[in-house]
């Protein structure tokens, strides 16, 4: 009758009497209505709003409006090609339960470098089940080109500015060595800036390297950055120089690494005992954990690029650290920060965070992240396990 009541909802009504039942076409749930439910029927068979009319004897029938369940399937492009969708979907939503096939084809002069989000891979046809909200990404791109997209912070997979001493990824075609090689420090600790006829040049200089593959590269951006405004970074390899791209240069840009390497879920913590932390070994409120962070900026000595700590001079960050448990500012709780700095045997910019985590803490799995000075911190996307 015009009201809104929530179901299950019992009315009484004379013999003979009515009452109309509306059912809404959808009702959305989630952030920004990924999640809805579409009408399909009452039970009755009677429109989405129709009447229902008391029988002279006997009670009133129950009517029963049916919804199907849908979510939201956003494919993202990134570069030059098409994704075709079977089945399609004139808006993005799907039922719970439909089974979708993913085509990318690839423009004149690109190829799929990759799949992001909810699906990996670089194979051009991908199926799933649609069972949540769902964002996928095809990644385009020209071989051995560099877009600044592709040149993310190596904690959390995101691009941003780039900082003194901050650990980042390249992704590309044909970057690197067909084969992947993993770089090691030298007898004096030093890592070197030429890895398999592959170097990175932040303004001409050479950035220490990590790893180099032909689809990604892991080098830590040179402490030379600090006080510009932009940097233009190109790869070298074997002789040849990719275009040039330019990206913003932050003071810092603070990211946690994650056990799975991927930016989100289970960040790579240890408990109090030194063991990992995860769902079956969750730490314990009051107690002290350790994080390992990039992206913290210039540190107090100033960093020196791809040195290994020594643990008779270790860095720290020269701006202070905060790290906050259990959501944004206003929801969550500063921990304690004992230290944050360089460890012995790390490379410079990849530091650890030693907090200890407040006794107020919500337990389960956890949001953490951590801030360095007035930068707005890492986003919401890591997590502890608390008890």
């Amino acid at each position: 009758n015009g009201v809104s009541e929530c179901a299950p909802r019992n009315f009484a009504i004379s013999p003979g009497g009515t009452v109309t039942v509306s059912a809404p076409p959808t009702i959305t749930l989630g952030y920004l209505g990924a999640t809805r439910y579409v009408f399909v029927e009452w039970s009755d068979g009677g429109a989405a709003s129709h009447t229902v009319t008391a029988p002279a004897t006997g009670s009133m029938p129950t009517v029963t409006a049916r919804y199907r369940l849908q979510h939201l399937v956003t494919i993202a492009l990134n570069g030059r090609g098409t994704v075709t969708a079977k089945p399609a979907s004139p808006d993005g939503y799907y039922d719970h339960g439909t089974w979708i096939e993913l085509t990318a084809a690839p423009a004149a002069g690109y190829r799929l470098a990759r799949w992001n989000y909810d699906l990996s891979g670089q194979a051009a046809i991908q199926t799933f089940r649609v069972d949540r909200v769902t964002y996928v990404e095809a990644v385009f791109q020209q071989p051995f080109t560099l877009s600044s997209a592709n040149v993310v912070n190596a904690a959390s997979l995101l691009y941003s500015g780039v900082s003194p001493g901050a650990a980042i990824t390249l992704l590309g075609l044909e970057l690197g060595p067909s084969e992947s090689v993993t770089a090691k420090p030298d007898a004096a600790g030093q890592y070197a800036t030429l890895l398999a006829g592959t170097q990175v040049l932040f303004d001409g200089v050479a950035a220490p390297l990590l790893s180099a593959a032909s689809g990604r590269i892991a080098a830590m951006v040179p402490y030379q950055v600090a006080g510009k405004q932009t940097t233009s970074v190109v790869v070298e390899r074997d002789g040849r120089r990719t275009p040039a791209v330019t990206l913003p240069v932050s003071v810092s840009s603070p990211a946690i690494f994650t056990v799975d390497g991927s930016g989100r879920g289970p960040a790579a913590i240890r408990n109090e005992d030194g063991t990992e932390n995860s769902s079956d070994n969750p730490a314990t409120r009051g107690s002290t954990i350790t994080l390992t962070v990039t992206g913290v900026g210039q540190t107090v000595p100033p960093g020196a690029d791809g040195k290994v700590a020594r643990e008779n001079a270790l860095p720290v960050p020269a701006a202070p650290v905060t790290v906050r448990v259990g959501g944004p500012k206003g929801v969550g709780s500063d921990a304690q920060v004992l230290y944050a700095g360089a460890e012995e045997g790390l490379v410079a910019g990849i530091l650890r965070i030693k907090a200890v985590i407040p006794l107020d803490a919500p337990t389960g799995n956890v949001p953490i992240s951590f801030a360095v000075g007035d930068d707005p911190g890492s986003l919401e996307m890591t997590t502890v396990a608390l008890r």
